[in-house]
């Protein structure tokens, strides 16, 4: 059963997606919430639009969408008519697809870093370690450089190639941590930064957090820009 509901939630909202534009043109304020089922349907419909959304997906599913087949298909369902394909066939099919379409956006975050990366090399004033690591010295310290065994204090402010921000400590306390606590491009940079300093750190995901990501702030195989200040260790 739990399948079943799977199967016909995902096609109810393949349909409100392919209704999406219709809805826009038509207004929220042409639908009256005259009773407590027209509410109920109507906050049904809000949560599997939302949980679809959060998917990232919703304009690649859209242009697959063949509206014949998916009512025909509901309609079976809804009066347990004989299926063409078995639902656990069904479900398999459609985590499939899903894959395949994260897979496609997982690529994408990873080709516009490197192009950014690559681009952001050629500048004069940014710098290139071995590891791919790149820098641009913003403030350059006077102070001593701190080792993999020392704690630092610092102030960060992180962001995507794209300018979108996913962390900082701008207008709040500093932060304390061990150099080899944090991901490899902070281990590294750290160590190269003399007490004082503030740099630009544009990092490849392989020194990020690479495959994996870090929950669903930051994203796998995305490249990072930190602005980082040592402030004392």
């Amino acid at each position: 059963m739990k399948i079943i509901r799977e199967i016909i939630a995902f096609a109810v909202i393949a349909m409100m997606l392919s209704c999406a534009q219709k809805s826009q043109d038509i207004g929220s304020n042409a639908i009256t919430l005259a009773s407590k089922a027209d509410t109920l349907n109507y906050c049904i419909g809000l949560m599997l639009g939302n949980n679809y959304l959060q998917m990232g997906i919703q304009q690649k599913i859209e242009t697959e969408l063949d509206m014949e087949i998916i009512t025909t298909a509901l309609s079976t369902m809804l009066t347990e008519g004989p299926t063409l394909i078995p639902t656990t066939e069904a479900l398999l099919i459609l985590d499939q697809r899903y894959n395949d379409l994260k897979e496609e956006r997982l690529m994408k975050i990873y080709d516009e870093g490197v192009e950014f990366l690559d681009q952001n090399k050629q500048k004069n004033d940014v710098n290139t370690t071995e590891s791919g690591l790149q820098y641009k010295i913003i403030k350059k310290g006077a102070g001593p450089f701190p080792t993999i065994y020392d704690e630092v204090t610092v102030h960060y402010h992180g962001t995507f190639v794209d300018g979108t921000v996913f962390g900082s400590t701008q207008g709040e306390e500093p932060v304390t941590l061990p150099v080899n606590a944090g991901i490899k491009g902070w281990t590294e940079a750290l160590q190269l930064m003399p007490l004082g300093s503030k740099w630009i750190l544009y990092m490849p995901s392989e020194i990020g957090y690479g495959l994996l990501g870090n929950g669903s702030n930051i994203p796998p195989n995305a490249a990072l820009i930190f602005e980082l200040e040592l402030i004392h260790f």
